[in-house]
C-alpha cells in the first residue's frame, strides 16, 4: 500500500514519472522474480504492465510500453500460487472470521519455513505498513470518533490473533519449523498483510501474488475474475503509458474505514456515514422496522446529497410517536406524503446536528492535528475530505430550506425540537428520541 498519501488516480503517476519515460520503467529485482516465478507457473503476467515505487516506499502497477486495451488480460494467476485461508469451518457462533484467522497463521508459517514456494512472493510485500495498527498516542487524537471506532476493532482482532498465534506455537511446535516466539513486529506485519492486500473469495481470504499491489481506486481501471483456475484481471478501459491499474478495495467502504485498515485518504470515495444512529428499544422499533439500521443505506454522498432512504429516517425522528408506529405498515404512496409533508422540518434539525459532525473531524487547523509527525497528515488529509461532505449538505440543506420559505425549526439543547399539534402526553418522549439521533 502506498504510504502517506491521498490517492488519486494521477497522484501515482505523478510519483512515478520522476523515474523517467515508462518505457524504460524499472522494476525492483523481487518483482522480477516473481514474475518470472507465476510464468514459470503456467500464470500471466502482461509485459505491458510493470509495478513501479512511488516517493512514499509504496508501489502500484501502471501500464507501459503501447498502453493497454479494454478487454486485455493483464493478470492470470493460478490458484496453487495463492496463499489461502479456508473459512468452511465457520459457525455462527464465532465472531472471529477463519478464513482471515488461517490466512494469518498461514504467512507466519510461510515465512518461517525455509523450504516454502511462497518465499518468492512473501519477498514483495512491504516492509513497513501504515495502517491503523500502527498508529500512536497522537495519531489516535487526531481521529474522527468514526474512525476510533473501527481503529478499536482492529486492535481487537489483532489482539485475539496474536494471543492465538502464540498458543498454537506454544502447543504445537512443528507448525511454525520450531520458530522462536513470534515478536510484536512479526505479528503486527503477519495481520497487517492479510488486512491490507488479501481478498475474499467465497468462503476463503486469499492473498495473490502481483494482483496484491493493485492499488484503489472508487473508478477502477481493471477488473477482476475469478475462475476455477485462478484469478484474471483485465482492463476496463484503454490505458496509455502510465496509467495506473487499479482495482476497488470495496464500495462499502467508508473513507474513514480505508483509513484505518488500509491506512490511506481516498478521494474516489462515492459516500460517506450519516452519522445517524439510535438506541433500538421499543419506541425506536418502527425505526427499525422501516429499515432504518441499515448504515450502507444512510448516507451523504459526495456532491452533499443525503440518499432517500436517510431523508425518511430522519422524517420519522420527527414525527410524533403513534405516527411513527403506523408508519411501516402503510402504503407506500402514504409514506411519500409523509416523507414530502415533513421533509423541511426533518432537514433543519439534521442540519444542526451536522454543525456538530463537523467538528468531529479536525483539521490542520485544529488540536492535535497540528502536527506533520507521524502518521498525522495522512489523518489530516482523511478527515478533510470528509468534512467537506458535511459541509457541504448543510449549504444544501440551507439552500432548500431557504428557497421553499419554510419557517425556521426551533431546536432546543442539542436537538430537542418544539413542535405544533402533538400529543401533550408524546411530547417528553418524542422530543428524546430526537435528542438521541
Amino acid at each position: 500500500m502506498p504510504r502517506v498519501q491521498i490517492l488519486s488516480a494521477a497522484l501515482l503517476l505523478t510519483a512515478a514519472a520522476a523515474m523517467g519515460d515508462y518505457n524504460e520503467a524499472h522494476e525492483a529485482s523481487e518483482v522480477k522474480a516473481l514474475r518470472k516465478y507465476i510464468k514459470s507457473r503456467g500464470g500471466v503476467v502482461s509485459d505491458n504492465i510493470k509495478v513501479v515505487a512511488d516517493e512514499w516506499g509504496g508501489r502500484g502497477v501502471v501500464a507501459v510500453g503501447g498502453g493497454v486495451e479494454t478487454g486485455e488480460l493483464l493478470m492470470s494467476i493460478p490458484w496453487e500460487l495463492t496463499l489461502v485461508g479456508s473459512n468452511e469451518k465457520q459457525t455462527e457462533e464465532e465472531d472471529l472470521n477463519m478464513g482471515e484467522l488461517h490466512l494469518f497463521l498461514r504467512v507466519l508459517k510461510e515465512r518461517h519455513d525455509p523450504k516454502s514456494e511462497h518465499r518468492v512472493y512473501l519477498r514483495t510485500m512491504p516492509a513497513v505498513y501504515t495502517n491503523g495498527v500502527y498508529f500512536d498516542e497522537k495519531d489516535l487524537q487526531c481521529l474522527s470518533p468514526n474512525s476510533k471506532v473501527h481503529h478499536q476493532h482492529t486492535i481487537n482482532q489483532l489482539e485475539r490473533f496474536g494471543a492465538i498465534a502464540l498458543e498454537v506455537q506454544k502447543t504445537q511446535p512443528e507448525s511454525f519449523a520450531g520458530a522462536a516466539k513470534f515478536s510484536r513486529e512479526e505479528l503486527f506485519d503477519a495481520y497487517s498483510a492479510v488486512f491490507t492486500r488479501a481478498l475474499r473469495s467465497g468462503k476463503d481470504t486469499v492473498l495473490i501474488p502481483f494482483f496484491d499491489m493493485l492499488n484503489h481506486n472508487g473508478n477502477p481501471s481493471a477488473a477482476v475474475q475469478f475462475t476455477e483456475v485462478g484469478v484474471t484481471v483485465s482492463a476496463v478501459r484503454d490505458m496509455g503509458p502510465g496509467e495506473e491499474l487499479t482495482i476497488s478495495y470495496g464500495g462499502h467502504l467508508s473513507p474513514a474505514a480505508l483509513l484505518v485498515y488500509y491506512g490511506f485518504a481516498d478521494d474516489s470515495f462515492t459516500n460517506v456515514s450519516s452519522h445517524f444512529n439510535f438506541e433500538v428499544n421499543e419506541r425506536t422499533q418502527p425505526l427499525v422496522k422501516a429499515g432504518c439500521s441499515n448504515q450502507q443505506d444512510l448516507v451523504i454522498y459526495r456532491d452533499g446529497t443525503l440518499s432517500p432512504k436517510l431523508v425518511e429516517c430522519l422524517v420519522l425522528t420527527v414525527l410524533p410517536q403513534a405516527n411513527r408506529t403506523e408508519y411501516p405498515d402503510l402504503p407506500a404512496s402514504e409514506q411519500a406524503e409523509i416523507v414530502e409533508a415533513n421533509r423541511l422540518t426533518a432537514l433543519q434539525v439534521y442540519g444542526k446536528h451536522l454543525v456538530t459532525i463537523t467538528t468531529q473531524y479536525p483539521s490542520a487547523y485544529d488540536s492535535p492535528c497540528d502536527s506533520t509527525d507521524g502518521h498525522i497528515p495522512i489523518i489530516q488529509g482523511s478527515n478533510d475530505l470528509i468534512r467537506e461532505v458535511y459541509l457541504a449538505a448543510k449549504q444544501k440543506i440551507d439552500d432548500e430550506v431557504r428557497e421553499s420559505g419554510a419557517a425556521e425549526v426551533e431546536v432546543k439543547g442539542k436537538g430537542k425540537r418544539r413542535r405544533r399539534q402533538q400529543d401533550a402526553e408524546d411530547e417528553d418522549e418524542d422530543e428524546e428520541d430526537v435528542e438521541r439521533l
